[in-house]
């Protein structure tokens, strides 16, 4: 109706024949019917468009992308795709199909707006994005949605994935900088230990020095970052921390050197009485090096913090240089120590069997031959005591007089041994390993000379007499060498000679079952346990010889076995 009326007033007011269209013309009601529709539309559509703009005027520090997306494929699929609010003969208008691409293309860039929103960008980061991406002057904090949905995201993909690529790779290097590097070392503390009830040492090495290890590759690999060169603050960072930790290496590195030798040497300048006079100089630089190692650990435990090792080190006289001195000190004190124990086993070969400490206590109680004692088995391996005797006054000498096995077996020295006060172990300790064999070798001699003949019926009380009479080792030894000596002349005297031992070894036998049901001294007992074991062994190398008829003492089914011969001398 407002159409014709305007069209009347034109038609009165031109001059005639301009306006020639009659408003009661039925083209008009065409024209009006699709007016209408057009402003139906672009209520319907305006409508729908204010919940959008109203989105994109969010401001982005409260940005929450996953409510944002929810909201518009709520608006996508409530309003522009439901046939109620917008009818089928809308969707056919060109602003529709404008508004519903672009509300689609909010929805796609909404998921580069949620990586831009989870980056960890920094202030250089958004500075670079404010000028070549989003194209703008606005601050950073007035940013809104509209912003991002204005610059086209979807076309600077590539440019804003290496920005938030190289913003990842920063944060990646500050975390470790900041999180695994500085907050460690600034909070780790020295774990410390007693010991000896006078000093702390330090027990945590093994993690120090995987912790140094694993930040120091840390930080050669980081420099190697692309990201790496584009902070200066990170470069400065690390060639702090790569120095702090270069430092610490060096100084824990000499530290556990110095702890290990301080704590063997210790126990060695500590535990001998007699290390003075044997080490004189070596024994007063160790006591100033002591002096010092616990004034140190003094000042540690107080403090156990890394960085404190740090500030001691950052002194006029650096910490590194006092641990040197110390190494340099201790390594010259233990040098001399090996050196003085080597040429006391040198001269003494069964000292290689006894450790430095046990070898120091060894050769600094020489006149007390009872604190030697604990240490005697290592030396010699069947031997744990000797026979002791105490000196009667002071003008006469301790003495030795025989040797104690670990069974409790005791053995007479041919000849006792003095051990003057002023006597060294090592000569002493000679004399004992003379005795023991010259004591053994005697033994041996009186023991075949004593032995039963080896015949088919042996007595056993005299069996038993003889065992009774000589150490089990010789009583074994003994038997082996009338084995041998008997067998081989049997072999030379026939067959029947070779039946004959055989049947001999048996009669031993059976006089030893014999003794055992007897009720015998444990020491007796074992003697009978062992030569019953080395004669049945014996009995069938004997058995051997004569099935396969053996008839000479240089073949080889008899030279194969072991033998035993005494020899003169």
């Amino acid at each position: 109706a407002a159409l014709r009326a305007r069209l009347s007033e034109l038609k009165r007011a031109a001059p005639e024949g301009v306006v020639d269209l009659d408003p009661a013309d039925v083209r008009l009601s065409a024209v009006e019917k699709e007016h209408q529709r057009l402003s139906d539309v672009w209520t319907r559509l305006h409508r729908l468009w204010e919940g959008v703009s109203s989105l994109g005027k969010q401001d982005y520090a409260g940005l929450k992308p996953l409510q944002l997306r929810l909201s518009l494929e709520q608006i996508l699929s409530t309003q522009l795709l439901n046939r109620d609010v917008c009818p089928t003969w809308l969707t056919q208008y060109a602003p529709y199909q404008r508004m519903l691409q672009q509300v689609r293309g909010y929805i796609s860039v909404n998921a580069i707006i949620s990586d831009i929103a989870n980056a960890p960008l920094k202030p250089r980061h958004w500075k670079v994005i404010l000028k070549n991406i989003l194209r703008t002057r606005d601050p950073l904090g007035t940013l809104q949605v509209s912003h991002f949905w204005s610059a086209g995201l979807e076309d600077q993909r590539a440019a804003l994935g290496q920005i938030l690529s190289q913003a990842q790779g920063e944060s990646a290097i500050e975390e470790f900088l900041a999180s695994e590097v500085r907050d460690f070392w600034q909070g780790f503390r020295l774990e410390l230990k007693p010991f000896q009830n006078r000093i702390y040492l330090i027990s945590c090495f093994d993690v120090l020095f995987e912790k140094l290890e694993e930040h120091g590759a840390g930080l050669s690999s980081m420099k190697a970052s692309p990201h790496f060169k584009n902070v200066h603050e990170f470069q400065q960072d690390a060639r702090l921390w790569e120095e702090r930790i270069g430092k610490l290496q060096t100084i824990f590195d000499v530290w556990v050197d110095v702890q290990r030798r301080w704590v063997y040497l210790v126990g060695i300048f500590s535990g001998s009485s007699d290390i003075k006079a044997q080490l004189p100089n070596e024994f007063h630089l160790f006591r100033g090096i002591d002096s010092d190692f616990a004034r140190l650990h003094k000042k540690v435990l107080a403090d156990p913090s890394c960085m404190e090792i740090l500030e001691l080190n950052a002194s006029n006289d650096s910490l590194l240089k006092q641990l040197e001195r110390m190494q340099a000190i201790m390594s010259k004190t233990q040098k001399a120590l090996g050196d003085y124990l080597e040429k006391q086993r040198q001269q003494f070969a069964r000292f290689y069997f006894v450790g430095d400490d046990n070898l120091l206590e060894v050769v600094g109680n020489s006149g007390e031959p009872q604190k030697v004692m604990p240490h005697l088995g290592k030396m010699f391996a069947a031997i744990v005591g000797l026979d002791i005797v105490p000196a009667a006054d002071e003008n006469s000498d301790i003495a030795l007089r025989g040797m104690t096995s670990r069974e409790g077996e005791g053995v007479a020295f041919t000849e006792s041994i003095a051990l003057p006060p002023s006597r060294a172990a090592k000569d002493w300790l000679s004399d004992v390993e003379v005795q023991m064999r010259v004591t053994l070798k005697q033994a041996l001699g009186e023991a075949l000379a004593a032995a039963p003949a080896l015949s088919e019926a042996t007595d056993v009380d005299e069996l038993c007499a003889w065992m009774k009479g000589f150490p089990a080792q010789v009583i074994a030894l003994a038997q082996q060498i009338q084995w041998s000596a008997s067998a081989a002349k049997a072999l030379t005297s026939g067959k029947e000679a070779t039946k004959g031992i055989l049947v001999a070894l048996d009669g031993r036998l059976q006089s030893l079952a014999q003794a055992v049901l007897r009720d015998l001294e444990r020491s007796l007992r074992k003697k009978c346990e062992h030569l019953i074991t080395e004669l049945v062994h014996k009995r069938d190398l004997q058995r051997e010889l004569v099935s396969e008829a053996v008839a000479n003492a240089e073949d080889f089914r008899w030279v194969k076995n072991l033998r035993f011969t005494e020899k003169d001398g």
